[in-house]
């Protein structure tokens, strides 16, 4: 009768949505394979997918749990995980950019940028932490705000916050002693006279 038929639907309509969630487990699990065996990322590595980023904290066949940087658990299925942007993977790399005056010797600037850091792979705290010399260290752009400097070097996995932590801290103590001073909006005003003299004068 009518409630056999019902029962039917019934069944029919859970067949289709447990074939559906089977798909979709499915997926999470091909995909959280391929994770595993490319060695994409693991456990203990900082990465971003789509428009997440965090420390991988959890990983298995059916799902990535990341902890963002500000404390958030956000749990990913593997099968929606299409492009990774692993930042810890066998090294790192410091990437930053600094702004000086554009009355500052910029020579002498990016020299020091280097000596800072050649003083800093030195430093027993510092050394197994920057792999190699810089491989940037140039002038990146001339904006308002003044001469944009560059410098990129390798760091180790995940030091890469930490070293430019320092390196920043360093080289404003060095800009300091030689008086290079750091970049700031400008704005330039020109007064036309002509246009003034002709606003101010009065009608008869």
């Amino acid at each position: 009768g009518f409630s056999d038929l019902r029962l039917l639907a019934s069944a029919g309509v859970l067949g289709v949505a447990a074939s559906i969630g089977l798909q979709s487990a499915l997926k999470d699990a091909v995909r959280g394979a391929m994770v595993l065996w490319q060695d994409a990322y693991t456990v203990g590595d900082v990465i971003a997918t789509g428009e997440v980023s965090g420390y991988v904290e959890n990983l298995n066949l059916l799902a990535t749990q990341l902890r963002s940087s500000a404390g958030e658990l956000i749990t990913i299925s593997n099968g929606e995980i299409t492009t990774v942007k692993n930042m810890t993977k066998d090294w790192s790399r410091m990437d930053l950019m600094v702004d000086i005056a554009y009355k500052s010797d910029v020579d002498k600037a990016l020299n020091i940028m280097g000596q800072t850091l050649a003083t800093m792979a030195q430093d027993s705290e510092w050394q197994d932490k920057i792999l190699e010399a810089p491989d940037i260290l140039a002038i990146e752009n001339l904006a308002a705000s003044g001469v944009t400097l560059k410098i990129r070097t390798k760091t180790a996995p995940m030091q890469q916050w930490n070293v430019s932590r320092e390196f920043r801290h360093r080289l404003k103590q060095e800009f300091d002693q030689v008086g290079i001073e750091m970049g700031s909006p400008q704005q330039r005003i020109v007064i036309d006279h002509a246009v003034a003299k002709k606003s101010t004068s009065t009608i008869d």
